[in-house]
């Protein structure tokens, strides 16, 4: 661009300086104003597609490039920053690794920002995973749930639930139950949310199943 000596001559940004004149830095480099010699590789987490740029952009969320200024051609574009692969989460921008999802949530589809919680009645006990699981009959999970609690006795659940729900007076259940159970014939119990039935007094008879 202009003729000079390197002691009088001042690039503007994105140009370096050659023996008598300034050139236009090419894609994915860039140079400060001053009186670079060279144009510098765009870092890790960085790309740059036009040329005489002064500076670089940083890689969008989700993605990430893991290059720290070896070579021009792995920043020279968008596509260089790698979506997040299912499983990990990138909530920054010029990123150069993503990071696994947390015990308890999950992404299931690459290019994540952020990890989504696990669902009410799921759970996930591993990090960088790209779905939940439900819990079993018997148990109940809150959401972002790392592992799936037991029903305590006199509830019951048909499984991938938030909570279990009680039993009915006339019946009764054991901790982890999927079902309640009705009082046998010669049992009863009144109340809801029983672990047991008791024996009917003597002289007295609950005559059906479930008094």
């Amino acid at each position: 661009r202009c003729s000079c000596s390197y002691s009088d001559c001042t690039c503007e940004a994105g140009e370096y300086f050659t023996d008598i004149k300034c050139e236009t830095c090419p894609v994915g480099t860039y140079a400060l104003a001053g009186q670079a010699s060279s144009c510098t590789i765009c870092g890790d987490g960085e790309y740059n597609n036009a040329t005489g740029a002064g500076r670089c952009t940083l890689c969008p969320a989700g993605t990430y490039l893991s290059d720290n200024g070896n070579v021009a051609a792995l920043h020279d574009s968008l596509d260089d920053c790698t979506p997040c692969p299912r499983g990990m989460e990138m909530p920054s921008r010029g990123a150069s690794a993503c990071t696994s999802c947390a015990a308890g949530f999950f992404a299931n589809r690459n290019g994540s920002s952020a990890c989504s919680e696990c669902l009410a009645g799921t759970y996930q006990s591993a990090t960088g995973q790209e779905d939940c699981r439900e819990c079993d009959a018997g148990t109940y999970g809150s959401a972002g749930a790392t592992s799936c609690s037991e029903c305590a006795s006199g509830k019951h659940s048909a499984g991938a639930v938030s909570e279990c729900s009680t039993c009915e007076a006339g019946s009764y259940s054991e901790a982890e139950a999927s079902i309640c159970t009705p009082c046998e014939p010669g049992k009863y119990n009144y109340a809801e949310e029983s672990a047991s039935c008791s024996a009917c007094a003597a002289g007295r008879n609950a005559s059906g199943a479930g008094s």
